[in-house]
């Protein structure tokens, strides 16, 4: 039974030695028991000098074999001719696992050629792979109607390989061919062996000049070169140019790194001459002096500058001076902003200025205030201002959210605090879905949570990349120019001079005016007709609408083409509110608040959920015994609900308490007054408790004490004290009678209002010697006014 058919190829497992190698198979013959194979091509094989390589001289080729090279790794750039095995030999060793079929990919492209040359990236692979088509073009010449199956059609199909070696004649056809091509015939075998071997593809004839390895050598330098001198070329000298030398090569390197911001490249040239091209002379006061060889001794100004920066890695003077974050920001890459985006809400930028503006208080015209900071977010595609944040306020994540937040929500109350009257159809209320920043405010964990919680990215940009967020950046200066440039008290952008007025001197707005400014900017930004980015869809359906920043984004609205993310305004306040700390139990979410100066669970308030994510965290906690210690948000103003953070956004938890008092007038302030005073309170009635407590306990050790010595009494009557079994028979009878006894104190009880005596049973608790009935209920510490407390606490 054959494992194996025609051209595929078999290599030995890896303890086989039955084959030289990968082969792949030519022919199969049953009746002569043979099959032809042909050795792929690959590395030459390593031995030692003069140790030949054994082969079966029944399936070698005399001609085909030879010494392999000592410790040779390199390709072969041959295939070794056909050689025979066994078929049934062949069949044993695939069936005992020392010879298995291979499933090697071919190196050479099955593609036509224009698909092969589209596929490369840049015009010096087009030209390496146009080589090699030249290369298996001409060898496809040499073999000519060799392999075709009509000699006479060049698009005739090729003859396999099975039937040109059935050929008897072969031999004589590839010796009339090398004949008539005035080669000889290892010029048509190699060819045809590297055809049979590569599966009888034609592209297996490629030359594979990508295979190449390093490149040459540098060839080293004899003769001068360039122009001769203008004194050589009037016959007044012999002076040839300076000769490269090997060593001098390398000298310009470290010349050519002398170039700094402080040392120009002339300047550089001359030190690298005085170092290695110049005789050192002692002066007059014992210092060297250089004193340089002359011009045909050493390297010119030119040859300095072309070897040093080849050296170097072809980088230019500028750059080296510029330093390379400024090389990096002055280097082109071409394209737009827009071309980050593909719908509107898609892509923001967010970023951070000074307003450049001194104001007043809007307390006092007198009152000067610093410039403030103004933190903005906007929208990539259409350039929209979506949202801001201006304050005195230090940048930090909490002020940064404040900005993108705003720009998810209505901005009609904002408008309408500042005296301007607004719709939301004036807007972009959206939540952008990434935002690029920089490594500033946002880079904080409170961002990285914001971005859980809500769905959007935070994209930071490069370290030295201005260019990135390119779009904010240069929206500051649009904005300075059209608003703070423009108003009293200005700083222009600039640090002020000496002699110069300060500009807290001229300042007349205050903060209400000048966010009244702002906001008008904001409304003439959005609402600017920018024709160049309305869609063409927009154009041609609804010319009549004017191309402004935001008709064109409403547009895209209703037409589904944003990309925005939904939003949850709600939420977003929420996330917003202060953090507290509170810890998850098995029964429900608690704050944890210092109080006097410890850390204290606020029993009263307790918070739950019928969230599936609360409902895990509270059977966690109670699977495990532990509480959980978390973070939540809440209005501090008021106690009925608070938001957990979880994977799934933020989720509410409703206050359970049933108290209508505490949840409507308390704030969470005067509740943990409130705890601390009734803290107070207890903790100065402590020793009345503990009195309490201690009676308490006494009292019934007596009691204890009284019962065991009538016990103890009743059982000396007897003459044989009854056993413990003999007191338990009568359990039942002794229930009945005892049930009679409190049915007739029952009865007592009620005629006690008719001036009856009450019957007293014997070993009555009342019969215990100095026994004080009224000390065994607990004492219940009275809440202590501020004064007493005040009058407490001093002593």
């Amino acid at each position: 039974m054959a494992h194996f058919d025609v051209l595929d190829v078999l290599d030995n497992s890896k303890d086989g030695d039955f084959l030289p190698g990968p082969s792949r198979i030519l022919d199969i013959q049953p009746a002569e028991n043979r099959v032809l194979l042909i050795e792929l091509r690959g590395l030459e094989e390593k031995s030692s000098a003069g140790e030949k390589v054994a082969r079966d001289k029944e399936t070698e080729p005399d001609n085909q074999r030879s010494l392999a090279e000592k410790n040779s790794n390199r390709m072969r750039d041959y295939v070794r001719g056909p050689f025979k095995k066994k078929l049934n030999e062949l069949n044993k060793a695939c069936e005992t696992g020392r010879v298995y079929k291979a499933n090697i990919l071919d190196s050479h492209p099955s593609l036509p050629d224009e698909m092969w040359l589209s596929s490369q990236l840049t015009e010096e692979k087009r030209l390496v792979i146009e080589n090699m088509i030249k290369g298996r073009n001409s060898r496809i010449e040499t073999l000519g109607s060799l392999i075709r199956f009509d000699p006479l059609a060049k698009d005739s199909r090729l003859l396999t390989p099975a039937e040109l070696l059935r050929d008897p004649n072969l031999p004589k056809k590839i010796l009339m061919r090398a004949t008539e091509l005035g080669k000889g015939k290892n010029a048509i075998y190699h060819p045809l062996h590297l055809l049979w071997a590569g599966g009888n593809q034609l592209n297996a004839l490629c030359t594979r000049n990508d295979r190449i390895g390093n490149p040459g050598l540098e060839k080293p330098q004899i003769n001068p070169l360039g122009r001769k001198p203008r004194p050589t070329e009037a016959g007044l000298s012999s002076q040839q140019p300076f000769v490269l030398t090997k060593g001098a090569k390398l000298h310009f390197l470290h010349g050519y790194r002398l170039i700094s911001l402080g040392s120009t490249a002339k300047d550089a040239y001359h030190d690298y001459c005085n170092h290695y091209y110049a005789d050192h002379l002692v002066g007059p006061d014992g210092a060297l002096v250089p004193e340089l060889w002359p011009k045909a001794d050493r390297p010119s100004f030119d040859q300095f500058m072309a070897w040093g920066a080849r050296s170097a890695g072809d980088i230019k003077v500028q750059e080296i001076r510029d330093g390379p974050v400024k090389t990096e920001q002055m280097r082109s890459r071409g394209g737009s902003l827009q071309d980050k985006v593909s719908g509107a809400g898609g892509r923001g930028g967010f970023d951070g200025t000074s307003t450049d503006v001194y104001l007043s208080s809007v307390t006092s015209r007198l009152k000067k205030l610093p410039a403030a900071t103004r933190l903005i977010l906007r929208e990539t595609s259409l350039d929209l201002i979506i949202g801001w944040d201006i304050s005195w306020n230090a940048p930090s994540p909490r002020t940064a959210l404040k900005a993108i937040f705003m720009g998810a929500s209505s901005k009609v109350e904002h408008f309408k605090r500042y005296g301007i009257e607004v719709t939301d159809d004036q807007f972009a209320n959206i939540l952008i879905r990434s935002i690029d920043v920089d490594n500033g405010e946002l880079k904080a964990q409170a961002a990285t949570d914001a971005e859980v919680q809500f769905g959007f990215q935070l994209q930071y940009r490069p370290k030295g990349r201005s260019d990135w967020n390119g779009g904010v950046e240069s929206g500051h200066h649009s904005d300075h120019k059209a608003v703070d440039h423009k108003l009293p008290g200005t700083t222009k952008g600039r640090r002020r001079n000496r002699g110069d007025p300060h500009p807290a001197d001229g300042i007349l707005l205050n903060r209400y005016e000048y966010m009244r400014e702002w906001l008008r900017h904001v409304l003439r930004h959005n609402h600017k007709e920018v024709p160049h980015l309305r869609p063409v869809d927009m154009a041609l359906q609804d010319p009549t609408i004017l191309p402004t920043r935001i008709n064109i984004f409403n547009w895209m609205k209703s037409h589904h083409m944003t990309a925005d993310l939904p939003k949850d305004p709600e939420k977003m306040r929420a996330y917003m509110l202060p953090a507290v700390d509170a810890t998850i139990t098995g029964n429900g979410l608690y704050l944890s608040v210092m109080v006097l100066g410890r850390k204290t669970i606020l029993w009263r308030l307790r918070y739950s959920s019928t969230d599936k994510t609360a409902l895990d965290l509270m059977s966690l906690a109670k699977r495990t015994g532990k509480v959980l210690p978390i973070q939540a948000y809440m209005d501090t103003e008021e106690l009925k609900r608070l938001w957990v953070p979880t994977k799934d956004g933020l989720k509410e938890w409703k206050n359970a308490a049933k108290e209508t008092t505490l949840l409507e007038k308390f704030s969470l302030q005067e509740y943990i007054e409130y705890v601390a005073g009734e803290t107070l309170t207890a903790d100065f009635a402590a020793d009345e408790v503990a009195s309490a407590s201690s009676k308490v306990v006494h009292d019934r050790t007596v009691v204890r004490a009284k019962a065991k010595s009538e016990f103890d009494a009743e059982l000396r009557l007897h003459k044989t004290p009854p056993s413990k079994t003999k007191l338990r028979q009568r359990i039942r009878e002794n229930k009945v009678e005892e049930q009679k006894l409190m049915d007739q104190e029952d009865g007592a009880l009620l005629r006690a209002g008719k001036g009856e005596r009450i019957p007293i049973p014997r070993n009555s608790v009342s019969e215990v010697a100095g026994a004080d009935l009224s000390l065994a209920a607990p004492v219940v510490p009275r809440r202590l006014s501020a004064d007493e407390l005040a009058m407490r606490g001093a002593r």
